[in-house]
Parts: C-alpha cells; structure tokens; sequence
C-alpha cells in the first residue's frame, strides 16, 4: 500500500459522489439521449462526464501498488458510469456507482489489513486519517448516505468528520444581491457575516455571523 493508493480511494469517492448527485437530477438523461443532451449543453451530463474520467484514472491507481496504469484499465472503470454509453440509464450509473464504493470499501479495508499486519509486533502503526483507517471520515459518510438513499453531501462537516459544522453542501442557498463584480460576494448566501474560512484541503466556507460556515466558496 501506499499513499497514492490511499488518495486515490478518497478521490474517486468525492467524484462518485458528484456523479450520483448529477445523475439523480430531475430531467437528467443518460445513454444515447444524454450524448445528445450533453451535446446541447445539459450541465449534469457535462459534469458526469468530466467526473468519469476522473473516477477511470483514480480507481485504476488505486488498484495499481507501484507501477503504472493502462489505458485499458482506465476505460474499464470510466465504462461503468459513462453516461453517454449506448443502454446507459442515471438509474444504472446510480447502481453502478453503488457496486463500485463496495469495492474501493473492500479494496481499502483489505489495504489496511495488509499494512497493519507488516508492522512489527509492538509497534505504533501511523494513521493515515483521524479516524485510524484508510478512508476519511467524509468518505465513509458519503457511502452511508448513497447506501441509505440519501444525497451523498448530506451532513458532511467542514473537516469531514462527524465534530464539524455543517456546510450545506448540497442545499440551495439565497444569493445575495449587488454585490458587485467579485464572484465570492455575488454568490455570497443570506447571512454571511463578510468573512470567509479555508479548510485543510483548501476548500473556502462562507462564515455567519456567529462565525460557523454557511456554504462553500464557489467561483
């Protein structure tokens, strides 16, 4: 094991989670009907495409100890959620990426077993999260809430662990107007105090008055 594998596993979590998140948008169409859509500008089909390749190239690493990857062994994961693929449905890519957190769940678990077990007796083994394990508190969050039907944002903390605060990412927020050009204040959400908090993984969060995050910076 090694820590791409370990980055990889997170990664490939995060881009499923977006993907489940998209195909499961009203409207969303998949198969021959999304290549077209996605042709003629339908966000969620754009963005589950740019998310598979993502989701191809990490879940390969992750399966990869040292060495480099194939083409091939990109293409084959990118296949199992490639909304435009002929027969394609968002309930099939919802399914699939279902499958496939099973088995990076797997794969890690079975990661951490092998690592654990190399170190000497006695020894204090390093932790690669908080949490003791291979997967970051956020990722195991978002596996309980696909397997439990939920969206797969719902309740991740500012830090990604069950302490934080929530950071309503997957809820909409009213928009604040006028003001002005700058994207962080034009897309600033009701209530936010002028001030902003960045987190371990450089991601920025607008701050309420009583200084917990609101919402995330997106520009």
């Amino acid at each position: 094991m090694n820590a791409r594998q370990v980055n990889a596993g997170n990664t490939t979590i995060h881009h499923l989670a977006r993907m489940y998140d998209h195909a499961g948008e009203p409207n969303t169409s998949a198969g021959l009907t999304g290549a077209i859509t996605g042709f003629l500008g339908d966000q969620n089909v754009r963005n589950m495409n740019i998310d598979k390749t993502a989701v191809g190239t990490e879940s390969a690493k992750m399966y990869v100890n040292g060495g480099q990857t194939t083409e091939g062994e990109i293409h084959q994961w990118q296949g199992l959620v490639d909304p435009t693929s002929t027969g394609m449905t968002t309930g099939k890519i919802q399914g699939n990426i279902k499958e496939i957190l099973g088995l990076i769940q797997g794969k890690t678990n079975a990661l951490q077993t092998v690592w654990e077990s190399g170190m000497p007796e006695g020894a204090k083994v390093p932790k690669f999260q908080h949490n003791g394990g291979i997967l970051s508190d956020e990722s195991l969050k978002i596996i309980d809430n696909i397997r439990s039907g939920q969206r797969p944002f719902t309740g991740i903390t500012e830090d990604g662990t069950p302490d934080g605060k929530p950071i309503q990412k997957n809820q909409d927020q009213p928009q604040a107007q006028n003001q002005g050009t700058d994207p962080v204040k034009a897309n600033a959400p009701a209530g936010w105090s002028g001030k902003t908090q960045q987190d371990a993984n450089g991601n920025t969060y607008y701050l309420g008055n009583d200084g917990k995050p609101i919402g995330q910076v997106r520009q």
